[in-house]
């Protein structure tokens, strides 16, 4: 099957596009069950420390070395254009591993950058003042400028 993730063998992270996911492992795909099964598949064939997949536009799956896995909403909102999604959500979870953040709170970001930046038209940014919003508003701001 597909050898493209073998290139990344002991990633901590490994952020497959859906058709990625399937074709690197061979299982069809069915259902989040599936997406789920070709997650850890990935992760005991390479040893990632995490894959993250989108199974969908509903939100984005975290499947972690230790087997749990975990399925993050995206927050409703009006979609317009899928243009750079996945990028966003690579680098929304580079950035939060960068400065600490563990696994599930990076992916919950990823899930809200994904809302901000579908809800937009073409290739878009998720600004922090967004990000913001999605979290809580003046609570959450005041809590990352204290950061």
């Amino acid at each position: 099957e597909g050898g493209a993730p073998i290139r990344y063998r002991g990633a901590d992270l490994f952020k497959p596009t859906r058709e990625e996911l399937f074709h690197a492992t061979g299982i069809p795909e069915r259902d989040e069950n599936s997406a789920a099964d070709a997650a850890r598949m990935l992760i005991e064939r390479c040893g990632f420390g995490a894959v993250v997949a989108s199974p969908g536009h509903q939100g984005t799956m975290v499947v972690a070395a230790d087997g749990s896995c975990r399925l993050e909403a995206v927050p409703k909102r009006e979609i317009y254009d899928f243009s750079g999604v996945e990028d966003t959500m690579a680098a929304v979870m580079a950035a939060s591993f960068a400065c600490g953040l563990p696994l599930a709170a990076a992916s919950r970001l990823a899930a809200i950058a994904f809302a901000v930046v579908s809800g937009k038209a073409g290739t878009a940014v998720a600004e922090r003042k967004e990000l913001i919003a999605f979290l809580g508003g003046e609570e959450a701001e005041s809590r990352v400028s204290a950061e």
